[in-house]
């Protein structure tokens, strides 16, 4: 029975030290997609930035940059 506990609690210290390293590398992954969706969302022509909107909403929504209105590639 107490081998059973041993190794019930190597477990949970295992997925506890997991978790805290996951934890630490949350921030910077949620740091890297936001440059790249401020960089990927921009109009290529004058920079102009569309929000935090999902591409499917842009897609149908907008046919040209609201700024220079220059014509969007879908």
């Amino acid at each position: 029975m107490t081998i059973i506990y041993a190794i019930a609690f190597t477990g949970m210290l295992l997925l506890f030290i997991k978790s805290l390293v996951d934890s630490r590398k949350i921030p910077k992954k949620r740091e890297q997609l936001n440059k790249s969706m401020l960089k990927d969302y921009t109009c290529p022509g004058c920079g102009f930035f569309f929000g935090y909107q999902p591409y499917d909403i842009i897609k149908a929504n907008m046919d040209a940059c609201p700024k220079c209105k220059k014509k969007l590639k879908k």
